[in-house]
């Protein structure tokens, strides 16, 4: 049975083995991605993490904003998601900071949002340059716009 992580636990790379991936060749082809998710409900953020690793990709896990911006100061991320009811109170300030700062970064994240399209809040976080995603959402779509706006990973 697997070990179940600590909420706000950081899990830096997990590399499945088995006849599919052998040895660091096998392993060094796969574009590896680092991807900070600012999560706070555990249930979502494993299902997220689990895709993500299965695909050879890095996960960091924050629980709000506060913790999302101490990983930022220590790592590389590539991409990020961000869900704006579970992040805290402040997210979309912090969204825009960081379109500011780091436009890049925004440019690659996606916001999880129950807000309707046009609701004011979802035009802030598309004037960041993030793209949202309405809940409930299904994980594949999820995975497809984190990728969406990455460059292919430098082999």
């Amino acid at each position: 049975m697997a070990k179940r992580r600590k909420p706000g636990a950081r899990i830096l790379l997990f590399q499945k083995s088995g006849p599919e991936r052998q040895g660091p060749s096998t392993a060094r082809s796969v574009p590896k991605r680092t991807v900070l998710m600012v999560e706070g409900e555990t249930e979502v953020a494993e299902s997220i993490q689990d895709l993500l690793e299965a695909e050879g990709h890095r996960c960091l896990t924050a629980q709000d904003v506060d913790e999302a911006w101490w990983i930022l100061q220590i790592a590389e991320v590539d991409a990020m998601v961000l869900d704006m009811g579970a992040a805290g109170p402040n997210s979309l300030e912090w969204l825009e900071m960081l379109s500011v700062s780091r436009s890049r970064l925004a440019g690659c994240t996606v916001v999880i949002t129950d807000r309707a399209p046009h609701h004011t809040e979802v035009l802030k976080i598309r004037s960041c340059g993030a793209i949202v995603l309405r809940k409930p959402f299904v994980i594949k779509d999820l995975r497809e716009a984190i990728f969406a706006r990455l460059r292919p990973a430098a082999p």
